[in-house]
This record gives C-alpha cells, sequence and structure tokens, in this order.
C-alpha cells in the first residue's frame, strides 16, 4: 500500500470549513467553567486569540497582532499569577502572537502541554479544546487529529469525534502513516459500533483489519480482531465470533496489556449466550486487574449481572453498592450507559423491579445523551419487562398467572436486539 503520489508530496485535504472556530465562544467558554482563578481568563484568552490567528489567512496573521501589545499584556499577566506548568506554554502561545513571523506549527508543543495540564486536572472540555488547537495547527500529522477524535469519543461527542477521526484517516493515507490510519478506521468502526450501526461497524473494522494485515503491524491485528470479535457475536453471528474470538487469542498473550479487557469480553460473550455461571468464575478474577473507574464499572456490572442469574443475591447487591458509587467519580462516560443496563438486567433477573427501572432508566438517558443507539434500545426492552412484570404481579394477586421473569426478559432482550436469528455455540 502507498500514499497517493501527488507532485511534490502529499496533498494535504484542507481543514472543513469553519473547524477552526467551530463553537466560538460558547464553545471556548468552557475554559472558563472548568479552570479555577486565576487560570481560566489567560487561558480562555489565549485559547481564543490563537485560534482567530490560525484562521485567519497567512498573509493576515503578522499583522493580527500588530506590536504585540495584546500579548506582551497576557504575558505579564501569566507570569505574576499561574502555575509554572501553565504559564510556561501559555507564555510560548502569547509570544507567537506577537512575533509576526511564527508558523502555525510552532504553536502545537504549547497547545498540547496546555492541554495535558488541564486533562490532569480534570477539565476534559479544556484539555479537548487545547489538544484541538495543535492538531489545527498541524493538519499534516494525523496523529494528532486521532487523538483529538479518542478524545472527542470518551467525552460523548460523536459529531467531533467522527470529524477528527476521518481527517486522521484521510490524513494518514496522503502522508502513509499507515499505523495512524489502520486505528483511526478501527476507532471509526467503534463508534459506529456504540451508534448501533452494526453493517458500518463491522464495513470499517474489516478496512482495518485489511490495511493492518497489508502493512504487517501485527501488535494492531489483535486489537482489530478483538473488535470484530464484539461485532459478530452482537449481530448473532456466533460462529464468525468464535473465529474471531480465536484468532485474537494468539495475539493476547501473558502479560498483553489488553489480555483482562479480552478476557472480559470473552466472559461476556458467555453471559449473552446463557453460561452464567462460566462467566462468574471469570468476571470475579478480573476485578482485581480494573481501577480506572469507567472500565472498572463495565467489569462490576458484567460481574453482577451474572451473579444475579446464579441466584447469587448478596454478591449482586454487594456489586450493585459499588457500581453506583463509581458513577460519580466518572471522567469518561463511555460505558456508563451499557454498564446500567447490566445492573438493571441483574435486577430484573432478581425480580428487584424498582431497582430495575431506576437502572434502565438512567441508562436510557445516558444513552440518549451519547447518542448510543443500540444501548438505548436495550434500556428500552428491559423497561418493558419491568413493567410487564409489575402488571403481572397486581394480576397475579387477583388470581392471575405470574410468567418467570427470568425467561421473558430474555425473550424482551432478544426481540430487541436479534435481527436474524442466533445460533448457540
Amino acid at each position: 500500500m502507498k500514499p497517493r503520489e501527488g507532485g511534490a508530496g502529499p496533498r494535504i485535504p484542507p481543514l472543513p470549513p469553519g473547524l477552526l472556530l467551530r463553537g466560538g465562544d460558547a464553545a471556548w467558554e468552557a475554559v472558563l467553567r472548568e479552570l479555577p482563578d486565576p487560570a481560566a481568563l489567560p487561558a480562555w484568552e489565549t485559547l481564543r486569540y490563537v485560534r482567530l490567528w490560525l484562521a485567519a489567512e497567512p498573509a493576515r496573521r503578522a499583522g493580527l497582532f500588530r506590536g504585540g501589545s495584546q500579548a506582551r499584556r497576557e504575558l505579564e499577566l501569566i507570569h505574576q499569577t499561574l502555575d509554572p506548568d501553565l504559564s510556561g506554554p501559555l507564555a510560548v502561545l502569547s509570544a507567537l502572537l506577537a512575533d509576526g513571523r511564527a508558523e502555525p506549527g510552532e504553536a502545537v508543543w504549547a497547545c498540547l502541554c496546555v492541554a495535558d495540564w488541564a486533562l490532569l486536572r480534570g477539565a476534559r472540555e479544556t484539555g479537548g479544546l487545547f489538544a484541538e488547537t495543535a492538531a489545527l495547527a498541524a493538519p499534516e500529522k494525523p496523529g494528532l487529529a486521532f487523538m483529538v477524535g479518542r478524545m472527542a469519543r470518551s467525552r460523548g461527542d460523536a459529531f467531533a469525534a467522527e470529524r477528527w477521526l476521518k481527517r486522521a484517516a484521510a490524513v494518514a493515507w496522503r502522508v502513509g502513516e499507515w499505523e495512524v490510519y489502520a486505528r483511526s478506521v478501527n476507532s471509526l468502526g467503534n463508534l459506529r459500533l456504540a451508534q448501533g450501526a452494526y453493517p458500518d461497524a463491522l464495513r470499517l473494522n474489516n478496512k482495518a483489519l485489511r490495511a493492518v494485515r497489508r502493512n504487517r503491524i501485527g501488535e494492531l491485528e489483535g486489537e482489530v480482531l478483538h473488535d470484530l470479535f464484539i461485532v459478530s457475536f452482537l449481530t448473532n453471528d456466533f460462529k464468525r465470533a468464535e473465529a474471531f474470538c480465536h484468532a485474537a487469542s494468539a495475539f493476547y498473550t501473558g502479560g498483553h496489556p489488553r489480555l483482562p479487557q479480552f478476557a472480559h469480553d470473552v466472559a461476556y460473550f458467555w453471559i449473552e449466550q446463557g453460561y452464567f455461571a462460566r462467566a462468574l468464575t471469570v468476571v470475579q478474577q478480573l476485578l482485581s486487574h480494573f481501577h480506572v473507574p469507567h472500565e472498572r464499572l463495565k467489569v462490576l456490572a458484567s460481574t453482577a449481572r451474572a451473579a444475579a442469574a446464579c441466584g447469587r443475591r448478596q454478591l449482586f447487591e454487594r456489586l450493585w453498592i459499588e457500581a453506583n458509587s463509581l458513577i460519580p467519580e466518572l471522567d469518561d462516560t463511555s460505558t456508563l450507559a451499557a454498564a446500567l443496563v447490566e445492573l438493571a438486567i441483574g435486577a430484573s433477573s432478581l425480580g428487584d423491579w424498582e431497582h430495575a427501572a431506576a437502572a434502565a432508566t438512567q441508562a436510557h438517558g445516558a444513552a440518549q445523551e451519547r447518542g448510543e443507539a443500540d444501548v438505548q434500545f436495550r434500556a428500552d426492552a428491559v423497561l418493558s419487562s419491568v413493567r410487564r412484570h409489575r402488571k403481572a404481579e397486581v394480576e397475579s394477586r387477583s388470581g392471575g398467572r405470574f410468567t418467570n421473569p427470568g425467561d421473558d426478559l430474555a425473550s424482551s432482550i432478544v426481540r430487541s436486539l436479534q435481527s436474524v436469528g442466533a445460533e448457540s455455540c
């Protein structure tokens, strides 16, 4: 695979119109909301000035801050009041604005330093804005666009994530950075998977696999096979899922950093097929491997669902309490909606309709906010099941029949998710 040829060098796709000033002051005000005084105002002003400078025509940049008076005032303010880890990069950016000969690429390092500083303090939108500014300053670097796309996805901004990941793939193709290209296409596939667009997810992840194999990027092949395993079992193609699972396992040897994640997904595959006892022994062991809140929440929820299905009420209740205690700590909400659905299914298995309804309702809202149509659909299926069983309980007290809650819930989930007949392994 070779990058497309084009004269003196690869032609970099132009930045989409409006991307430099996307959201304008309304979006940039996140800096004022997230950062404490006295950092907020100078960081916001610097971001605003740099974005305006980058958006200007190259011939106009030199005179945009003529004399540098505005930038010099910023420098004085920064040096007097701020954390040195922030004041340094902000000072560099201010100096670039004052220098009529500066090139946009010179702003990249300083923007990334501010982004790191903000992220370490939990200011995720601020970090994302400065990382995005770095990518805008160096449009020829696909790795920066990929990083910004991944950050946007973790914040739940699917629109920005898709836009940046597509750009990363396009630029990587042009310049021949095949690992970035494959990772970008793979991430786009996973984004579409989260949105419930399974055919797109399958197509994009197969495209990523072809790029990985053609360019011999062995360290990435296992990850893409892993993602294809997930797409396959979510579309009920269990034979293909097993094939991808076995192929991926060859890359997940002892010590591989994603081995715990892979083990969880295999256990979840078993849960979805009803092998709860087998899955429970695995996910219980995995809890000691997950400490980042959003990752641990996912494993806690899977474990809770398996425990409930095995009739382990006390274990389920302990896991429910820990999972709910983690939710306020989440900086990354990418696993929240799906985890709440698992907790709701677990509560339903035990006939705890009140908690099932609460978790499913919360899951519906979280999925809607992030544009996760598939998870929203599953949450609605749980809510429908809960409503039927509450009605059945009322009827049973009047002499009506009360059906098996586990069987009914399973049927409801299957009807919601399966567009073709499932095939048991």
